[in-house]
């Protein structure tokens, strides 16, 4: 398999660089199979009990956390998969990404299938990076005045991951842990 570095930080906004940083890993690809198993292991020590636990009024629950993992990740690589074939659309908006996790169903849906949803969307997600080419990954489009590339996006998917998983440990599981 092709290894993919790290974007050069011109390729996106400044706020980027936080994400691309998340992962330890120098490869795309490496960075994707730890941040799914640093989720797995994440959900396997939830209780069911927990599924629906908001560590703060206004807060989303665990299973709308992963629901936005999931949700993100398609986003960013339907414009990735744009992007890559010099699709010069408009990037397509995320502003409403609240309101996508709080219509997600969760609330019918256990957490075992929101996990197998989002190990399928992430073996999609290296399927869809793993005949791009350097050209390809490297294509610049730009909305307003930020500019992405696939790259760049296939590194904020690992690293917008990662984020979620530190804040479901540091928010969500301090508490279960403690009581």
């Amino acid at each position: 398999m092709l290894k993919i570095s790290r974007p050069i930080l011109k390729d996106a906004p400044s706020h980027c660089a936080y994400y691309f940083n998340l992962p330890a890993e120098e490869n795309l690809f490496d960075a994707f199979e730890s941040s799914k198993r640093l989720t797995a292991e994440l959900i396997k020590t939830i209780p069911s009990s927990f599924e629906e636990y908001k560590y703060a009024p206004g807060k989303w629950t665990l299973k709308m956390v992963l629901s936005h993992v999931i949700d993100t990740e398609r986003l960013y690589c339907f414009n990735a998969m744009l992007f890559s074939r010099k699709d010069n659309v408009m990037f397509a908006d995320y502003n409403n990404r609240h309101i996508c996790a709080l219509n997600a169903n969760t609330y019918q849906r256990g957490m075992n299938e929101i996990f197998e949803e989002y190990l399928a969307v992430r073996e999609a997600t290296i399927k869809l990076f793993s005949y791009m080419t350097d050209d390809m990954l490297d294509h610049k489009n730009s909305r307003d005045e930020f500019v992405y590339t696939p790259r760049s996006l296939g590194w904020m998917i690992a690293g917008h991951n990662i984020h979620h998983c530190n804040v479901i440990k540091d928010k969500y599981l301090s508490k279960v842990i403690s009581d």
